[in-house]
């Protein structure tokens, strides 16, 4: 809801989204405005931090036993990932974490 209002020139009002949600309005906008303060209202990143959380994923589709995610990591695999590489870019996320937090 937030990368659409963030990104698009047009989206729904919070309305929709609560009653797509299943929520009472009040509550979206509260879990809005609490999730907005926990990110300090930037919601932009920059390409780093980006491709680290995107390899952190893969990494874990990819390495997971969980019977959920056996169709998601089949398909990557599928796509032509295999798991040296995302233990490689794993190992290389780790790296750009601890020079983003130094």
């Amino acid at each position: 809801m937030l990368s659409a209002k963030f990104l698009d020139d047009t989206y729904y009002n919070n309305a929709y989204y609560a009653k797509v949600g299943g929520l009472p309005l009040s509550e979206l906008n509260s879990l809005e405005l609490h999730f907005l303060a926990m990110i300090r209202f930037n919601l932009s990143i920059t390409p780093e931090v980006y491709e680290l959380m995107e390899n952190e994923i893969m990494a874990d589709v990819l390495c997971s036993d969980a019977p959920d995610v056996r169709s998601g990591r089949e398909a990557l695999l599928n796509a032509g990932f295999n798991q040296s590489e995302v233990l490689e870019k794993l190992r290389f996320s780790q790296q750009q974490q601890q020079v983003i937090e130094t």
